[in-house]
């Protein structure tokens, strides 16, 4: 009877227990997808700043490309080269770490998680399409001002 008395005194404290540990499970989630979002959005914003300067000093070699005769589809590409090349090789290397933090996260807590293809071709063609639509508005603002000015253009 004294264990029985014994037991039913500590299931308040281990239930208390349990809910402290998921509470601080939660905090930590909340707070790591939280440091994550920040991480994330320094280098969006960062990359995003460096795309503009690179248009933008890429604006006076499209100008002088077309000065000298280029076609807008060369210009087009010349603008995309590097963005793509770039997404060609992030593709691969984001498939591997998607690939990697599953089985990890599978083997540690045992979780039903899986790699969805669909969700990395979406997410490359539509930023194929961002890059698209950023390199044809810079190449189309350059060339539809005389070329004149947007070669004596300072900034």
């Amino acid at each position: 009877l004294n264990c029985l008395i014994s037991v039913k005194s500590w299931e308040p404290q281990l239930g208390q227990a349990i809910e402290q540990q998921d509470s601080r499970s939660h905090y930590l989630l909340l707070s790591t997808w939280l440091i994550g979002s920040l991480i994330v959005l320094a280098v969006l914003l960062s990359l995003s700043d460096q795309f503009r300067a690179r248009l933008k000093l890429d604006k006076f070699r499209y100008a002088v490309q077309a000065a000298v005769g280029a076609s807008d589809r060369y210009n087009l590409l010349q603008a995309l080269g590097q963005p793509l090349a770039a997404l060609l090789i992030a593709l691969p290397l984001a498939w591997l770490v998607q690939q990697l933090l599953v089985s990890i996260l599978d083997q540690q807590f045992s979780m039903a998680l899986k790699a969805e293809p669909w969700l990395v071709i979406l997410i490359s063609l539509s930023f194929s399409l961002v890059l698209l639509l950023l390199a044809y508005v810079q190449i189309r603002q350059v060339l539809h001002q005389p070329l004149s000015t947007v070669l004596r253009q300072d900034s």
